[in-house]
């Protein structure tokens, strides 16, 4: 998807001819959305890992590249559509909306919608009420509910809870490794080889409070760029 950088360009170059040449730069944009959106929209399930993040935030110079062109040729329709997708799954897409803004540079036309959107959605975010030190609880994300990920969920929302021990098959606790480590939650496992069967043993870790620090920052830090690049209101 990297081409779609240079839809500016190639569009505009394209319109200049007039005729059939505007509207088959407009059929390029209309496909190239689509395509990016129907890369993009399966990724918005699941949780938001640091996996996914980075391969969101790749996204960002290929998208601006589509809003631009569309911007450029007038495609309301396009730009509605880029809009809807960056407040769909708000906490998923964020990363992609804001690596967007960034790869646009000097570019208005098409963007400003995205940029009070993103501030809005981070002013949400830092005005929720800051994790209390005592707090251990973590969300499981949803994918299963099964009755090893119902209990899992259980100890994980419980705030004071910090481990447990839980004797578990081999392939029981196969499937709770995979849940924790798919969805990189600060959780700490590993297997207690006494007994039959063995006791999967599972710690909250402290990074759970190390990562919530780190997002507080990093959204102080994207709403002032946001306030001094694209002037929206604090």
């Amino acid at each position: 998807m990297d081409w779609f950088e240079d839809l500016p360009r190639l569009c505009a170059a394209l319109s200049a001819e007039g005729g059939a040449s505007t509207a088959a730069a407009r059929r390029i944009i209309e496909v190239s959305w689509t395509m990016f959106a129907g890369q993009v929209t399966p990724a918005l399930d699941g949780p938001l890992t640091s996996r996914r993040e980075a391969w969101l935030t790749a996204l960002g110079a290929p998208c601006s590249g589509i809003i631009a062109a569309a911007a450029g040729l007038g495609l309301t329709g396009v730009l509605n559509n880029a809009h809807k997708l960056t407040r769909t799954a708000a906490d998923r897409t964020h990363a992609l909306a804001m690596a967007t803004l960034r790869a646009a540079g000097t570019r208005r036309a098409g963007f400003d919608e995205l940029a009070l959107n993103c501030a809005d959605r981070i002013r949400a975010l830092l005005a929720q009420p800051q994790r209390a030190p005592g707090d251990l609880s973590i969300e499981l994300p949803t994918g299963c509910a099964c009755e090893l990920c119902e209990r899992l969920g259980a100890f994980l929302r419980a705030p004071e809870r910090r481990g447990v021990d839980w004797p578990l098959a081999k392939d029981r606790r196969r499937h709770v490794h995979a849940r924790i480590d798919e969805a990189e939650l600060p959780v700490h496992h590993e297997t207690r080889r006494q007994g039959r069967p063995y006791t999967l043993v599972l710690t909250k870790s402290e990074a759970l409070f190390e990562r919530e620090r780190l997002a507080h920052e990093r959204h102080q830090a994207d709403l002032a760029w946001l306030t001094d690049e694209w002037k929206v209101s604090i």
